[in-house]
């Protein structure tokens, strides 16, 4: 979604936002989890009107003055400690990665990332095995598809063998 509202973006990406509760963060940064879908649809629609000032939603918006802030530290993104897997289940693949995928109580997500996050090992084998058949209808999963064979040779068709006109007669006799 675009925190700014539909068709908008943030003018002056560098400027700090908080939110009570929330680490403080740029408005680059919230646009880009914004756009990612890491902000749930219902909150993104609430946001326009908390940012717009600060954020400078609109381009006639003149860039504010202020003192300069360092931006927070981000913290560490934890490394991955469950094996690979495939969200679709064995062997198979997301056929739609754009589509977006809601989970009950975490942020939206597409396909893709999901499929990503499964393959670099950021989603607990349990979970990986029940989330095939929740993706299936809306990513698409199929098998992966094989590599292509060649054609068979088939060998060459023999030539008709010709019937013969005149057969012998054996009731005849010989003449």
């Amino acid at each position: 979604c675009s925190v700014c509202g539909e068709g908008k973006t943030v003018d002056f990406p560098d400027e700090v936002i908080e939110f009570p509760g929330q680490p403080s963060t740029t408005c680059g940064e919230l646009q880009d989890n914004g756009f990612s879908g890491r902000i749930p649809p219902g909150q993104c629609r609430r946001i326009p009107m908390i940012i717009n000032r600060t954020c400078g939603c609109d381009p006639s918006t003149p860039a504010p003055i202020s003192e300069p802030t360092l931006p927070p530290t981000p913290e560490p993104t934890p490394s991955p400690t469950d094996p690979p897997c495939s969200v679709c289940g064995e062997g198979k693949t997301v056929d739609f990665p754009d589509e977006v995928i809601e989970f009950p109580g975490q942020p939206s997500t597409t396909c893709g990332e999901l499929q990503d996050n499964g393959f670099s090992g950021r989603i607990p084998p349990g979970q990986c095995r029940r989330i095939p058949m929740i993706i299936n209808r809306t990513c698409g999963c199929d098998p992966s598809t094989p590599a292509p064979i060649s054609e068979p040779t088939l060998p060459p068709t023999p030539e008709p063998t010709p019937s013969p006109t005149d057969p012998p007669c054996s009731v005849c006799g010989e003449g």
